[in-house]
Parts: C-alpha cells; structure tokens; sequence
C-alpha cells in the first residue's frame, strides 16, 4: 500500500505562527501523515508543540542542503521519506480535500491567469537571460509564450519523479545566471540588497512544466492573495509575500482562535512575528475589525 504525506519546510521563529495556522487549517481536511521538516536542532524543538497538537513529525534535515534558503524547498524533496508527497507552504491556509493530488508523478498549480506571455513573466525572464546560453534556451521555450504561469507554493510527486531532478538543475542554473544580474535589472517588489531574486523556484517550475510532463491543478489548489482567480471557493489559500493581513478575514479569523485558544501554545509564543502580523495584530487590538464575521 503506499504511502503519503503533507510537507513543510520550516525554517526561522518568525514563520512559528505560520506553520501553526497551516498546520491548524490542514488537520480540519487531512487526516494523513504530516511531516515538518526542519534545518537545526532549534527549529526541531519550537515544532515540539505543534507537533503534539496536530500530530506531527518533526525530521532534521542534514546540515548542508543543494539550495540556499528560501530556495531549499526543492532540496528538501531528496527526504521526503513517503511514496508521494504535498509539499505546502507555511503561509498556506486549508479549506478542503487535498486528495486530488496525491497519485500524480508530478502535479503542480497555475498562478492565476498568468502566462509566459504575461508582463511580469515577461520581467522576470529578461531578469535571468544573458548570463547562461542553455539557460536562455529554456527560456525562449517559455516566455513570451502563452504557458501557464506556476507557483511553487503548492506541489505534489511521487518518489522518484524524475521531473523534480530537472527542476532542481534548472533552478541551480536559474540561481547562477540570477547572483550575475545587475541591479539595474531591478524587478518590481525584489531588492537585490537583501539578496533575494524574483521568484527562482516558480521559474524554473514554468520553465521545466513547459516541456515536462505534469498535471496542471488551477488555482483553486493555490490561490494567491495578490492574484488568485478563485479566491471564493479556494482549497489552498496562499499569502505570498507580506499579504497575510491585508486578504480577507480568513488569516486573522485563524489567528485570534488560536490565540484566544493557546492552540499549542500560540498565546504563549514569544511574539517574534513578523511585521506584517505585528501590525495586524496591532489593528486587532484596537478593534478594527470583527474578526467574527466576514467583511
């Protein structure tokens, strides 16, 4: 019989809350295996409560992964230890059944309507062209072509799949060509000064879906605060970037349960949120919303 999980790659206290709201919002929809996996013996213990409440595994992960974070997602697929695996993001809410996509080699999400023929596509790739030849081959295959845009946020494989193997060299290229760039090829909403680049790990999942075999979920499967087209009846709420308190009640309707509940420990948490929740939690405090009803 085989086997499959949910994982999460944790990485830093100020994603704690995240993970627990994810977690919290799963386990109302998914009654399988759940792993966390986690980069020191630090991030194992903070798991320690989330772990009992939701029954959780927490699993250290060797000291060195192939990708630098954030991008070590796809580092962390080599130990995944099931048949088949959804990874999820830790700023993910669940609101239905995750079951269509387990027994897929290789499933992935659209991002909205996004195309490779789509202006901030279009951006991004012109980010990385120039600085690796077989890389700029891959590219001319997507953008400004009419694919479909992929976010990394929510996937699922089978162990095995060889689809991930490609992704991952296509990313260590993305990441290459994209440490060469100069600022000047600066990309709305990334700042070179904190090293970040515009979405690598999505890239080259475009990319490599455009000639790799895949099974293409919408975006109800991971519907992005900023983009999402199904935001109404999504399954997989996702708040990229900083949105997590500006996108509808949902995020904070979780996170005042969890705290009005001490939830694992939530209301005892040592309040390293980021500063996005910091400031919801601010306007909660001063009654700006009904954190009870929708909006």
């Amino acid at each position: 019989m085989s086997t499959s999980e949910v994982a999460y790659l944790y990485f830093g206290r100020k994603m704690w809350h995240r993970m627990v709201i994810s977690a919290w919002s799963l386990r109302n929809h998914w009654e399988g295996n759940v792993n966390v996996y986690c980069r020191n013996e630090d991030d194992v213990r903070r798991m320690e409560p989330v772990c009992k409440e939701f029954d959780i595994r927490a699993i250290r992960l060797p000291q060195v992964l192939p990708f630098e974070r954030p991008h070590n997602k796809m580092g962390v697929t080599a130990y995944i230890e099931s048949e088949c695996a959804i990874c999820l993001d830790l700023d993910t809410i669940v609101e239905g059944d995750l079951s269509p996509l387990i027994g897929h080699e290789w499933a992935v999400t659209s991002h909205g309507d996004r195309t490779g023929a789509s202006k901030p596509c279009i951006l991004r790739a012109g980010f990385y062209r120039g600085f690796d030849g077989v890389l700029d081959q891959y590219i001319d295959k997507y953008a400004p072509l009419p694919l479909p845009d992929i976010n990394a946020g929510v996937f699922s494989f089978q162990r095995g799949c060889e689809q991930l193997d490609e992704v991952q060299r296509l990313l260590a290229r993305v990441i290459a060509a994209g440490r060469k760039a100069p600022e000047s090829r600066y990309v709305s909403g990334v700042s070179l000064k904190y090293g970040l680049l515009p979405s690598p790990t999505d890239f080259a999942f475009s990319m490599a879906s455009a000639y790799l075999e895949n099974t293409l979920f919408s975006d109800q499967y991971n519907c992005c605060s900023r983009h999402g087209l199904r935001w109404d009846d999504a399954i997989v709420r996702h708040y990229v970037g900083r949105s997590h308190g500006r996108s509808g009640p949902e995020f904070r309707n979780a996170l005042r349960h969890l705290i009005d509940n001490n939830i694992a420990g939530f209301a005892e948490h040592d309040g390293r949120y980021d500063i996005e929740t910091r400031n919801l939690l601010t306007r909660m405090e001063r009654g700006d919303y009904d954190t009870c009803g929708d909006e």
